[in-house]
C-alpha cells in the first residue's frame, strides 16, 4: 500500500482533491500506476543538452517521490528511504541535500546552486497548484478510532493507541512533520507503569501526585485544552530536573527546557514547533505572554510577515501542552491561573540527594517502562471514557473527563481524581486573591463578613485606605488609578473571589446610578486547606 498523494506524473481530479482537503487525517489508499513523464524515446538515454535543473526534475520523477502541500499551503515531499517513508519540506535543507545526492549518484556531477533553485521552483509549483492538501501533525494526532504518537526515530515509526491496545507502526495513516530540535523517543516496553516515575517526584503535597501522573498521560491526547503545570519551590527542589523528565517522556528534544522569549512572534514560533513547551526559571510573566500562553492552551493561530517578502504570511496554528517553573509562582494573572495545575516542590535534604549521573541513569532505565505504562493507561482509558459521567464540569472540562478515565485506568477512582483536581483549583483561587493587589485589598476590606455597597469611586477611596494599612503596594501597575479601571480589575477576579466566599455584584441603584455591592460569606476551610469546601483525602498514603 502506498499513499494516495499526487506523484509528479499524475494529478488528482477535483472531487478527489476536495475530499482529501476536507479530511482531518492522511489515509493510505491505492495510488495509480505512474505515467512515463517523457513524451518520446528512452528517458535513460544521455541527454547532455539538457540543463542541470531539468535533469534533476527528471531524476526526481523516476524516484518513488510524492508531492503534496500541508494545511498552510507549504510544499512537501514524501520519499522512500530504505524500508521507511520520510516527510520533508521542499524548502528545507534535508531535501536540498537529497537532490544533490540524487544527481551525484546518477551522473557523478555536483549541481550548481542555480540548478537546485530552478528545480525546486518547478517542484514547488507542481506541489502547490497540482497536488492535494494533507495536514501535517506535530508529535500526536488522532482519528475516529485511534491516537497516534510519533516516536521521531530514524525509522519514522509511530505508536498507534486504540481501546484494544497499542502497537508500533512503520507506515502510519497519519503524516507527521519533524522539527530540527526533536530527538528520537525510546522504544516503549510493555508491562511497565506510569507509577515508576514516583521515585523521581518531589512534590510537597502527596495528594497531588496522582494528579501529575494523570496529567502526564493526557499529554498524549491531541485536540483538547491541557492545563498548565506550574512548579514552584526553593532552589534545590529539582524543578528543572522534573521538567526535563516530563519533557523526555512526552516530547524529547535537544532543548530540554525553554527560556521565555521576549516577543509574541518568537513565542508563537516556539509553541508551533514544540508539542510540550516547558519554560524554565520564569520569574514573572508579562501580560502579553500570559495572554499568549492562554491562547496556546485553548488553541490559537498567529501570522507574521515572511522574511524577504512584502505581503506574504507565515502561519502558525497550535494547541499545545505548556509548563512553567520558578522559585515563586510564575503564573499570576487570573485567566492563566484558571488553566493551571499548581505543584509545590520542597528542597531536597542533603541526605537524600543523588548525583546527576546516578539519577539520570536510573531514570533512563525506567523511561521505556514508564512510556509503555502511559500507552497502557491511555488505551484502557479509551475503553472507559464513554462510561464516565460528571455531575459538574470544571473550567478544563475535557481534561477532567479524560482525567477521570485515566485515573480509573491507573487503579484510582473517579472521586479521588476529582477531589484532588478540585483541591488544586481551590489553591488557584487562593493564589489569585493573595497575589492580586485588588483581591487582597477586597479580602482585607470585607474581613468579618460585612456587606458594602457604593460607587466605584467610593470603593476605590476605601480600598486605598485599606491598602495603606495592610502595606499593599498601590504603586503596582495592577493597582487601579481611576474608578473605571477598578471595575475592570474587579471583573478579572470576581470568579476567584466568589470561590473564597466574596460575592462582587455590579448593578444599578434605585436612582439608576451604577454601583458595586460586595458581600462576604462565612466559609469554612477543611483540614487540607481546600477553600472550595470539598474534602480532599490523601490519595497516595503509601508513597
Amino acid at each position: 500500500m502506498v499513499p494516495a498523494l499526487l506523484r509528479l506524473d499524475g494529478c488528482a481530479d477535483a472531487t478527489q482533491t476536495a475530499s482529501m482537503e476536507s479530511s482531518s487525517s492522511f489515509r493510505i489508499q491505492k495510488m495509480a500506476e505512474p505515467i512515463n513523464p517523457t513524451a518520446t524515446g528512452d528517458d535513460d538515454e544521455e541527454q547532455p543538452h539538457k540543463a542541470q535543473a531539468d535533469r534533476i526534475v527528471e531524476l526526481v520523477w523516476k524516484e518513488n517521490v510524492t508531492l503534496f502541500q500541508d494545511q498552510y499551503g507549504d510544499p512537501y515531499a514524501r520519499l522512500k528511504n530504505g524500508e521507511h517513508w520520510e516527510i520533508h519540506r521542499l524548502r528545507g535543507r534535508h531535501f536540498r541535500r537529497w537532490l544533490c545526492r540524487l544527481l551525484w549518484q546518477a551522473e557523478h556531477k555536483a549541481p550548481n546552486a542555480n540548478a537546485i533553485i530552478s528545480a525546486l521552483a518547478v517542484l514547488e509549483g507542481k506541489s502547490c497548484f497540482e497536488c492535494p492538501c494533507f495536514p501535517l501533525e506535530n508529535r500526536t494526532a488522532r482519528d475516529d478510532v485511534a491516537i497516534y504518537y510519533d516516536l521521531t526515530n530514524e525509522n519514522w515509526e509511530v505508536v498507534k493507541i486504540t481501546a484494544g491496545g497499542w502497537e508500533v507502526m512503520k507506515t502510519p495513516p497519519i503524516l507527521f512533520r519533524r522539527h530540527a530540535h526533536e530527538q528520537p523517543q525510546v522504544t516503549p516496553v510493555r508491562g511497565g507503569s506510569v507509577e515508576l516515575l514516583l521515585p523521581f517526584l518531589n512534590l510537597a503535597e502527596p495528594r497531588f501526585v496522582m494528579l501529575l501522573l494523570v496529567y502526564l498521560v493526557t499529554c498524549l491526547i491531541p485536540g483538547i485544552p491541557h492545563p498548565v503545570p506550574v512548579f514552584h519551590g526553593p532552589q534545590g527542589s529539582a524543578k528543572t530536573t522534573l521538567a526535563r523528565m516530563l519533557r523526555l517522556l512526552v516530547d524529547p528534544s535537544s532543548m530540554g527546557t525553554l527560556s521565555l522569549p521576549t516577543t509574541n512572534a518568537e513565542l508563537a514560533q516556539q509553541l508551533s514547533h514544540h508539542w510540550f513547551a516547558f519554560f524554565d526559571n520564569v520569574t514573572s510573566l508579562p501580560g502579553w505572554a500570559s495572554d499568549a500562553l492562554c491562547r496556546g492552551v485553548t488553541g490559537d493561530g498567529f501570522s507574521k510577515r515572511e522574511l524577504y517578502s512584502d505581503d506574504d504570511d507565515v502561519i502558525y496554528a497550535f494547541q499545545r501542552c505548556i509548563g512553567l517553573n520558578g522559585i515563586n509562582l510564575a503564573a499570576q494573572k487570573p485567566d492563566l491561573l484558571d488553566r493551571a495545575l499548581l505543584f509545590r516542590l520542597e528542597r531536597i535534604p542533603k541526605e537524600s540527594r543523588k548525583s546527576e549521573e546516578d539519577l539520570w541513569e536510573a531514570f533512563m532505565k525506567a523511561r521505556p517502562l514508564i512510556l509503555g505504562g502511559m500507552f497502557d493507561a491511555l488505551s484502557t482509558a479509551m475503553q472507559m471514557r464513554g462510561k464516565i459521567r460528571l455531575a459538574e464540569m470544571p473550567r478544563m472540562a475535557d481534561f477532567a473527563h479524560w482525567g477521570c478515565s485515566i485515573a480509573e485506568a491507573m487503579g484510582f477512582s473517579q472521586a479521588e481524581f476529582l477531589a484532588a483536581y478540585f483541591a488544586n483549583i481551590g489553591q488557584q483561587h487562593e493564589e489569585v486573591v493573595q497575589e492580586n493587589v485588588v483581591a487582597a485589598a477586597i479580602m482585607a476590606f470585607t474581613e468579618g463578613g460585612k456587606t458594602w455597597e457604593g460607587t466605584a469611586s467610593e470603593l476605590l477611596n476605601a480600598l486605598c485606605g485599606i491598602a495603606e494599612a495592610e502595606k499593599i503596594d498601590t504603586h503596582s501597575k495592577w493597582w487601579p488609578k481611576a474608578p473605571n479601571s477598578l471595575s475592570r480589575r474587579l471583573n478579572e477576579v470576581r470568579t476567584n473571589l466568589a470561590e473564597v466566599g466574596i460575592v462582587v455584584e455590579l448593578l444599578h441603584d434605585s436612582s439608576g446610578r451604577r454601583c458595586i455591592r460586595i458581600t462576604r460569606e462565612r466559609k469554612g476551610t477543611d483540614d487540607t486547606g481546600d477553600v472550595s469546601g470539598r474534602s480532599s483525602p490523601s490519595l497516595l498514603p503509601d508513597l
